[in-house]
């Protein structure tokens, strides 16, 4: 018989849950408890017999209302296992989650079916990933056009590939170039910064630059790595770096530095079009996910969270 449980913070046991999320075929880095601990502080778990099926209950509490959220910096959340889930098993930890919360606006992951389920609406993200377990050459064949257009006319500005440490600094230029357009906190980033020195002492996050022969930086990433993938965290480019289309030098850097390795570039999305049309130029495959709510609060509450 199945044994499917609510279990708060204090009682989740860390070993067997990183166990069953380590063992997972959907495994991400973003639900390691040391992730989850870095940046969402206490979160409960809903846990399926033996930990065999994980998934991470991310709440908050406002007005004395208890609700789920997404944190910064965890594109992706749901449900994790070690063998192939039963057909089942979706519908009663959504179901179980209703019980408990009153709202919910939440990411699953990949693997996570849509389930029908009433009050419970899910919409499709998209995100790009290329495999680059391939030679670079290979790869670079299933550029669009445009791509290799644009790193043929880039060879005249001898741009510079530049490997970094520096975490704080990718991260301050991410917020000042795109904070007003994020809903991250002062403590969101600073949480995430805190999480990047951790890593970087694991050798789990890189940081890449485009610079000018000036030393000007054009355009940056920060993405973090685990076993299976690179993550692309954090994507800035300049407005100088725009005049010379500074991000396609780079992604085409980072993907001849990583190709042949037994990873995937996880591009991170995107839904919004501009940066939806730039990923799909250097792969077509999207591994979309479900982003899933449902809202249950009393009115008027009710009217403030649409």
């Amino acid at each position: 018989m199945q044994s499917l449980r609510y279990v708060s913070y204090h009682d989740i046991d860390k070993k067997k849950w990183d166990e069953c999320i380590m063992l997972s075929a959907n495994k991400l880095i973003y639900v390691n408890s040391f992730y989850l601990d870095a940046m969402a502080g206490e979160w409960d778990a809903l846990v399926l017999n033996d930990y065999d099926v994980v998934m991470p209950v991310l709440r908050r509490k406002k007005w004395g209302i208890k609700y789920l959220y997404q944190p910064a910096f965890m594109q992706q959340g749901g449900l994790y296992h070690k063998a192939p889930l039963a057909q089942d098993v979706p519908f009663n930890i959504y179901k179980l989650l209703q019980q408990h919360y009153r709202f919910a606006e939440i990411a699953l992951n990949y693997a996570n079916p849509r389930v029908s389920f009433p009050g419970v609406s899910f919409s499709s993200r998209n995100n790009y990933i290329l495999d680059l377990h391939r030679s670079y050459e290979s790869i670079t064949a299933g550029y669009a056009k445009n791509v290799t257009q644009e790193l043929r006319r880039l060879q005249k500005f001898n741009l510079n590939y530049v490997v970094s440490t520096d975490t704080d600094e990718a991260i301050e230029i991410y917020r000042d170039l795109y904070g007003n357009e994020m809903t991250y906190s002062k403590r969101d980033y600073l949480l995430f910064q805190l999480l990047c020195k951790k890593l970087i002492q694991e050798e789990s996050v890189l940081v890449r630059h485009i610079k000018n022969d000036a030393g000007e930086p054009l355009a940056v990433a920060l993405l973090l790595k685990d076993n299976r993938r690179l993550y692309n965290i954090i994507s800035c480019i300049l407005p100088t770096g725009k005049k010379y289309s500074a991000n396609y030098f780079l992604y085409d850097s980072l993907i001849k530095e990583f190709s042949g390795k037994k990873l995937l570039l996880d591009f991170e999305g995107s839904d919004k079009v501009g940066i939806k049309y730039f990923y799909e130029k250097f792969t077509q495959a999207n591994q979309p996910y479900f982003f899933m709510k449902f809202n249950r609060l009393p009115w008027p509450l009710k009217l403030f969270k649409r």
